[in-house]
């Protein structure tokens, strides 16, 4: 129970499957996966940001505290916070220390 509260409290689910994609757009060479968790006052921001290397493919997810009332505004909401994460951080995202 206590770990069901804390993985709550730092963005996970109760369950290991990740959140069902929304929508899936392409920013400046970068996938954004824009996948809202539902949260007990709406849905949170959440989503993954992909780039692909000759090493095959790289992700970056994340989660942030904004919580909106609808499934669709939580998924544009999560492509606008990827497209400033790429903007402010491009590459460094998937730098191993980040």
């Amino acid at each position: 129970m206590v770990i069901r509260f804390l993985r709550k409290m730092l963005g996970g689910t109760d369950t290991d499957t990740p959140p069902e994609p929304v929508s899936e757009t392409t920013y400046q060479g970068y996938q954004i996966i824009a996948a809202p968790i539902e949260d007990a006052g709406g849905w949170r921001v959440s989503g993954r940001i992909v780039r692909t290397t000759g090493d095959g493919e790289e992700a970056v997810p994340f989660v942030r505290a904004d919580v909106y009332g609808s499934r669709e505004v939580a998924a544009e909401m999560t492509t606008h916070k990827a497209q400033r994460l790429i903007d402010e951080q491009g590459g460094r995202l998937f730098d191993s220390g980040h």
